[in-house]
């Protein structure tokens, strides 16, 4: 548990309408031959034009590749210009959250399957890859090893647009 340092953890402030234009002209299209589960997930929910809610759909789909985005953002920095082939879906879930973000901080929990014995009561650290916590404290089905109380101030509700709405999802961005 440390701050993940090597995570991909950009905020797009400032660049936000030239990157969406980048993505949906350039970058998206590509990134499609690298993941035909995040591909067909996309195309599946087609019908939704909202490209932020789109992608919320896909992260919570059970096919939408949400592992190994998250694997490719925890150690992405180091390649990030060079070998890391999720930039579409980082920007656009990173921008999904930015929009929909919490009006204030907020508790939430994630539980693990994973004991952390390393883990203490008001320990500074961060994920470095998007973060599924929920309202609720207790949820079953999501491990009972090790919970994180986490006060989130960047994180969004996503629980409306979620595949599993019955979750009160919270997504944490890497960068928080």
């Amino acid at each position: 548990l440390d701050m993940a340092q090597d995570s991909v953890d950009d905020q797009f402030i400032g660049c936000e309408n030239n990157m969406f234009y980048k993505i949906k002209q350039n970058i998206l299209p590509k990134e499609f031959k690298f993941d035909v589960g995040f591909t067909t997930t996309w195309n599946k929910y087609k019908n939704i034009q909202n490209y932020f809610k789109r992608i919320i759909k896909v992260y919570t789909s059970p096919f939408g590749s949400y592992s190994k985005l998250n694997n490719a953002v925890g150690s992405g920095r180091p390649k990030y210009k060079t070998q890391f082939n999720y930039k579409a879906y980082h920007f656009l879930l990173t921008r999904a959250i930015q929009t929909y973000q919490l009006k204030k901080c907020t508790n939430v929990f994630r539980w693990t399957t994973v004991n952390f014995n390393s883990a203490f009561r008001g320990q500074q650290m961060r994920f470095g890859r998007f973060a599924s916590t929920s309202l609720k404290s207790s949820l079953p089905g999501f491990g009972t090893n090790t919970c994180f109380k986490i006060r989130t101030c960047f994180g969004a509700d996503i629980s409306s647009m979620s595949v599993i709405p019955g979750e009160g999802e919270v997504l944490i961005p890497p960068y928080e």
